[in-house]
């Protein structure tokens, strides 16, 4: 997370740009037509500010480091076979849901087999360390 945060006046410049999707106090998110764009013209050899300022874009709103990591960010995504979509979830995974008992049991013995075998290797270590 960004330590230096949005203010209201620059949260609501930034929502006024069609390219940005999100914006909150700590984060912007901006859309595919736009990493597109950036990328289509990083390649042409325009600078970084400039590319900001011809899409709508106020690099000092944004900072060095966000702009820095921006554009780091949409050439990795960029490379990416699904490209700027498909990211990855963000968070906790989701809980797992079982289509029948049956599933769900053989999930729980497996993770008991594993959990076993887990222990009997810790308790292997610890003898070792002992030594």
């Amino acid at each position: 997370m960004a330590k230096v945060k949005f203010t209201q006046e620059e949260i609501e410049a930034l929502k006024g740009n069609p390219y940005v999707t999100r914006v909150s106090e700590k984060s912007v998110s901006f859309s595919q037509e736009f990493k597109e764009k950036l990328i289509l013209e990083s390649r042409t050899g325009k600078s970084r500010l400039r590319i900001l300022r011809d899409l709508g874009i106020d690099a000092r709103v944004l900072g060095a480091t966000r702009v820095s990591c921006l554009f780091r960010r949409v050439r990795k995504q960029a490379t990416r076979p699904q490209g700027f979509t498909g990211a990855k979830p963000v968070g906790r995974p989701r809980k797992v849901t079982f289509a029948s008992v049956d599933e769900e049991n053989r999930y729980l013995k497996d993770r008991m087999e594993y959990l076993e075998q887990e222990n009997e290797f810790l308790k292997k270590l610890q003898a070792l360390e002992m030594r």
